[in-house]
């Protein structure tokens, strides 16, 4: 409990509110303005609450003050007016209570249901990626199937289509092991492993993945390496796998 003068000054605090400011006794706060123990961030809010019950209402606020040994407290203060024996307004009376503990604890609820929340949006998204990103290998598999069932194909035209049914199917499983990766679905991203890749080669494959599908739709396509021949890079030939079959898979899908 407090007395705060119309001037805003302190008058009078029991021992509760001495605690709460951290002061060691009413001398050491008399006098002083309650402003320099709000925080800036609540000395607006405080001053329309005084000037509201100084005026002859009544008020109702959570506040957060920096106390004399600097420690942040959240208080709440029910205030009224206070009034001398002609029934003049001298200042106002307050009752406080420390609700420090549970302004954390509503943070915390907060913050764990923000997570949550962000953690489901995250695996919404990275589930839809994924069913789109199975589709792409899975439909190269079958036209890859498809063409070794032409009676006349060459041996050496078999085995590039089984090699090429082959590295498509590891990047479906490397697909499927994302999405059991839960730590990866819940951070809703994905890691890269690089390795030291020939992407001619990949470039060539993915071509060949794709070769039935845009001949069925009368389309033609051409893959062309302008680097040197030999060479290897460092990258991620999944996800450089996943980028190009995105990338032929939709320019066969929406060109007419």
């Amino acid at each position: 409990m407090k007395t705060v003068a119309c001037d805003g000054t302190l008058q009078d605090m029991n021992r509760a509110g001495l605690d709460m400011i951290e002061a060691d006794s009413l001398e050491q706060v008399a006098g002083m303005s309650v402003l320099d123990i709000i925080a800036p961030s609540s000395r607006a809010a405080f001053s329309a609450l005084h000037q509201r019950v100084v005026g002859g209402e009544s008020g109702l606020l959570e506040f957060e003050v920096i106390g004399l040994k600097g420690g942040h407290r959240w208080l709440e203060t029910h205030a009224v007016p206070l009034k001398d024996n002609d029934a003049h307004i001298t200042g106002h009376l307050a009752v406080t209570r420390d609700v420090t503990l549970r302004r954390q604890t509503d943070a915390a609820l907060a913050d764990a249901m923000q997570r949550t929340e962000a953690a489901n949006l995250a695996k919404s998204r990275f589930l839809a990626t994924m069913s789109h990103e199975i589709r792409t290998p899975m439909n190269g598999i079958l036209g890859m199937a498809q063409l070794l069932l032409m009676p006349e194909l060459s041996e050496a035209e078999r085995r590039e289509c089984a090699t090429t049914i082959l590295g498509s199917g590891q990047t479906l499983l490397a697909l499927l092991n994302d999405i059991l990766d839960l730590s990866a679905v819940e951070a809703g991203k994905l890691n890269l492993a690089p390795v030291a890749i020939d992407p001619q080669q990949i470039i060539v494959e993915t071509s060949a993945l794709f070769a039935e599908l845009a001949r069925t739709k009368g389309l033609k396509m051409e893959a062309v390496w302008h680097g040197a021949s030999g060479p290897r890079y460092r990258a991620d030939p999944l996800r450089l796998r996943q980028m190009l079959s995105n990338l032929v898979s939709n320019a066969i899908k929406f060109t007419a």
